[in-house]
């Protein structure tokens, strides 16, 4: 793990002559100026000092391997107490300016160096085919910010984690369409051999394979008030399948089967399937999960994720409104070129918590609001 910077009171004591010739003159020492002046700086360049620090902290995080760059974080802390003593005895402007011309470069210095091993100006969203390349990407942007958020690690897993699933259960993809081989239990449960949770059927009927002596059969799909009928009718009763009706459990989409099978069967089906589960550490279900996704909706999720972590962050600015607004108008444009319109009519089952969770106007960016859903 790299050595966090030397930032002690030597340090911030070495500081005030450079802070106070910025911020009122290069013929100007530290030691010349009022008491109250004097405080401010201290104040500043103390406030500078546990900013840096942790910036080191975090990016010792996130790569341990990395060498230590401590000229460049001394060099940080000098430009950002400088900044911010000039927002105090000059103006904002003044401060804005000085934060663009040093303290900007400084922070895209550090932060290639502590992504160098793990990122490339030439990465493509091509490249993220798991959560942790997904992470990967989130960071090196959130950090190249104006303002540069640096959200725990843990806390960008969840980010990565909710916004796929969100982006996955928004729209009815095409690729959430899959041909699945189903068993329909004693239980009355259906159960996918693949493991994915369904949440729709694309269709209106479920094929029953057939057997030697016993021909395919086909379980028709009922809406409510036939399924209402065909329960009445066929109360307590079991057999081969017939109807199959849409239903809740647990929170997620489920389908009931009559009358209750005698004996297990297996079917097939067109469906959607729900968002797959993935893990940081780089399981197969991780990989599946996110290489499911179209190369155009991977660099998507990417753009979703920063635009809620900058915006979660208190970045009411330009920046933040921007990031809000590419992410809406590519939804758009992506939904036109993916979006399947959903299970037939007949068959349509609610979004459940798809329509209101996916709404970017949920995000902390204003009035912007996304065509999600």
């Amino acid at each position: 793990m790299p050595q966090l910077p030397v930032l002690t009171a030597e340090t911030t004591t070495t500081a005030r002559d450079p802070v106070a010739q910025e911020a009122f003159g290069p013929s100007v020492a530290y030691s010349s100026l009022t008491t109250q002046q004097k405080s401010i700086v201290d104040r500043e360049i103390g406030a500078a000092f546990y900013d840096v620090i942790s910036r080191a902290r975090w990016f010792a995080e996130i790569n341990p391997s990395a060498s230590d760059l401590p000229v460049e974080w001394n060099e940080l802390l000098r430009q950002m107490a400088a900044a911010r003593c000039k927002r105090v005895f000059r103006s904002v402007s003044d401060y804005a300016l000085h934060w663009r011309m040093y303290v900007e470069p400084l922070q895209d210095r550090i932060a290639d160096h502590y992504t160098a091993s793990w990122m490339s100006s030439g990465t493509l969203a091509s490249d993220i085919q798991t959560a942790a390349s997904m992470r990967s990407h989130v960071i090196s942007i959130i950090i190249r910010q104006r303002h540069p958020v640096f959200l725990p690690v843990n806390e960008i897993d969840r980010q990565v984690r909710e916004e796929f699933v969100r982006l996955w259960n928004c729209k009815w993809w095409r690729f959430r369409r899959r041909m699945m081989k189903l068993t329909l239990t004693t239980s009355g449960s259906v159960v996918s051999a693949e493991g994915y949770q369904i949440s729709a059927f694309a269709s209106r009927e479920i094929v029953v394979q057939g057997t030697v002596s016993e021909a395919r059969s086909r379980i028709t799909w009922l809406d409510s008030t036939r399924a209402a009928e065909a329960a009445s009718r066929f109360d307590g009763e079991t057999g081969k399948p017939r109807y199959f009706y849409s239903t809740m459990s647990d929170g997620r989409m489920s389908i009931a089967l009559l009358p209750i099978p005698d004996e297990d069967y297996t079917a097939f089906a067109m469906v959607y399937i729900g968002a797959p589960t993935f893990t940081l550490g780089g399981s197969g279900g991780e990989i599946d999960g996110m290489r499911m996704l179209p190369v155009e909706l991977r660099g998507h999720l990417r753009d979703r994720i920063v635009a809620n972590i900058v915006s979660s962050a208190g970045r009411e600015d330009n920046d933040a409104a921007r990031l809000i607004r590419k992410a809406a108008n590519d939804f758009e444009l992506l939904a036109g070129q993916f979006d399947d319109g959903g299970p037939a009519e007949a068959s349509a089952f609610p979004h459940h918590v798809g329509r209101t969770i996916s709404q970017l106007g949920s995000w902390n960016g204003g009035n912007i609001l996304s065509p999600l859903g």
